[in-house]
């Protein structure tokens, strides 16, 4: 399996050379491709994805997950049906729309999909997708608050691919109805990771602490503050914890 990061960046002005486009991701295995949101950079621009994806899974409907559909799509398109009523006019034609739900496995080529509702807005409810080939499963959520069926969306994965718009603080708002919206940092997704043995977590979807520190440029004080914060974090959790960069591929080897 392999997992390329087209763009890292959160739902944020701030960007850095290697933060530049919003968190768009591509999972390959075999000859099965397919793309992990198309945030609005991508506007016009789809052609220029390589190698080129065969299905587009939505994790939510905010702009930066869902704008580079805006003018339609030459895939197939999956995603929620709360999400399909934000992108309802978009120019998609009906046999390219495919609802996901939770927990309801799709087989696409050699992929297995599975969609996991989380918490992260109300107007724009999200999912994470635990996606397994024949023998690596990783599971990918870019923002949440927290995940339904945890256990069974974190047991026996080789990867964690989450949400990092923050690392240590809070980003949480509770509403009237008692639902926590927003994002939960680096270190509580790490105690996910320890609690069900998850060996290896990226993060992707980065926030202004992460964006605005580190750059291609020399190492200044700042940026080596929030470097060793986040190694200590690994360290600390006995996960195994890299940042993803624009144009990153890894190989989970089979």
């Amino acid at each position: 399996m392999r997992i390329k990061f087209l763009g890292t960046r959160g739902g944020i002005i701030a960007h850095s050379t290697l933060h530049k486009r919003h968190s768009i991701t591509l999972v390959s295995a075999g000859r099965t491709r397919i793309l992990l949101d198309c945030s609005a950079d991508w506007l016009n621009h789809l052609d220029e994805i390589k190698p080129k994806p065969q299905a587009i899974f939505i994790t939510h409907g905010h702009p930066d997950h869902i704008g580079g559909l805006a003018n339609g799509c030459p895939w197939p398109v999956f995603a929620s049906t709360e999400t399909w009523k934000i992108i309802n006019d978009f120019p998609i034609p009906p046999a390219q729309r495919f609802v996901c739900e939770h927990r309801k496995k799709i087989k696409f080529g050699s992929l297995t999909i599975e969609p996991f509702e989380v918490e992260h807005s109300l107007r724009a409810p999200a999912m994470g997708y635990r996606i397994s080939s024949q023998e690596k499963t990783i599971f990918y959520v870019s923002d949440l608050v927290k995940i339904h069926n945890e256990k069974q969306a974190l047991s026996n994965i080789d990867l964690y691919i989450g949400d990092g718009a923050i690392i240590t603080r809070t980003m949480l708002v509770r509403h009237k109805d008692h639902h926590l919206v927003g994002h939960s940092p680096i270190e509580t997704q790490l105690a996910w990771c320890k609690k069900y043995k998850v060996p290896r977590a990226i993060f992707t979807h980065c926030g202004s602490e992460i964006t605005k520190h580190q750059t291609t440029n020399a190492i200044n004080p700042d940026t080596k503050k929030i470097l060793d914060t986040i190694k200590l974090l690994g360290k600390k959790y006995g996960v195994r914890l890299e940042i993803a960069i624009d144009r990153k591929t890894i190989t989970l080897s089979e």
